[in-house]
């Protein structure tokens, strides 16, 4: 076991490194440096879609359903006008497979249709697109009669445009 003396200490930390040696040194330092750095640049990265993404999920969850029941609500009263706000809620591509339904005039014998969200659970949240699985319950008032309402599950896709969550599908599951 070697002793060292504050002496032998001292003189060891005030001598230069041998050349080979303060290389080594500056290359280790400097890559710790670059290595710290790396990792938190990757890190930040990392983050920043995930982050992203949890806010789309908060998102569309506020707006699939206020979204859905836009789309397949509407009254006798104010058709025209509910099928107008329906498109604007829809993307292109949904509008070109439901546009005859979207333009069509009610249904003789009906006063309204309601559709209440019961439930909205967001299975999956891209950048720009989304899906979500909503329980709603569909109310159809005949012009005359009581109303029926029955609760149904839908799996619907939306696409995100300029902020505002699109309905881009919607598949009845039950």
């Amino acid at each position: 076991m070697t002793s060292w003396s504050v002496d032998t200490i001292t003189r060891r930390l005030e001598a230069p490194l041998p050349p080979g040696r303060a290389a080594r040194w500056w290359v280790g330092s400097t890559l710790a440096v670059l290595l710290s750095l790396s990792l938190f640049v990757a890190s930040v990265w990392w983050r920043a879609p995930v982050a992203e993404r949890v806010d789309g999920v908060a998102e569309l969850q506020r707006q699939a359903g206020r979204v859905v029941a836009a789309v397949f609500s509407a009254g006798a009263d104010t058709w025209r006008r509910d099928r107008e706000r329906a498109r604007v809620l829809v993307t292109e591509t949904f509008e070109a497979s439901a546009g005859a339904a979207l333009a069509a005039d009610p249904p003789p014998g009906v006063r309204s249709v309601d559709w209440a969200p019961r439930q909205v659970g967001v299975v999956d949240v891209q950048h720009d697109t989304g899906t979500a699985v909503l329980v709603v319950q569909v109310t159809v008032t005949p012009t005359a009669g009581e109303p029926t309402a029955r609760d149904t599950t839908v799996s619907a896709d939306f696409a995100r445009h300029r902020g505002v969550w699109l309905l881009d599908a919607l598949d009845e599951l039950r």
